[in-house]
């Protein structure tokens, strides 16, 4: 087996040129979807063990809190989900923020151009400036307008 490293993108994007990464040997990859797999069915075989042990009446029990205590985890995962989001986005104002005091502190520390220089060559005018622009409302099946 060729035993070359797959390289791991860490950052954002899938940008290819981008010099943070890690490279990680095949064996090693390799080895933990071997742990996961392997965990995974000792999981499932334990279920499935603990499944046939219980009673219909516990496993009637247990289908009953499990679908009363439904709506009680989507409520907890909203409020656990908004809440992790109002922190997320206050993480975003908060650097928004200091960007913003950034370019503002820039802006007053140059010299501002407000007015653009006068033009030193003017457009000589056009033999049509005089003529009305045509627009759709006045026109008729066969004239071209200008747009």
């Amino acid at each position: 087996m060729n035993n070359t490293p797959t390289f791991i993108h860490i950052g954002e994007g899938s940008n290819k040129s981008s010099k943070k990464g890690m490279a990680v040997p095949m064996n090693v990859v390799l080895v933990l979807l071997a742990i996961t797999l392997i965990a995974f069915s000792v999981l499932a075989y334990g279920g499935w063990h603990l499944a046939n042990s219980l009673t219909k009446t516990q496993v009637t029990v247990l289908l009953i809190v499990g679908i009363f205590s439904t709506p009680i985890m989507v409520f907890l995962g909203y409020w656990f989900g908004r809440t992790e989001v109002r922190g997320f986005l206050g993480g975003v104002d908060a650097a928004l923020d200091k960007i913003a005091k950034t370019v503002d502190i820039r802006n007053k520390s140059l010299p501002h151009k407000t007015q653009a220089p006068p033009p030193s060559i003017q457009r000589p005018p056009h033999p049509h400036d005089d003529v009305p622009r045509l627009s759709f409302r006045n026109a008729n099946d066969h004239q071209i307008i200008d747009l």
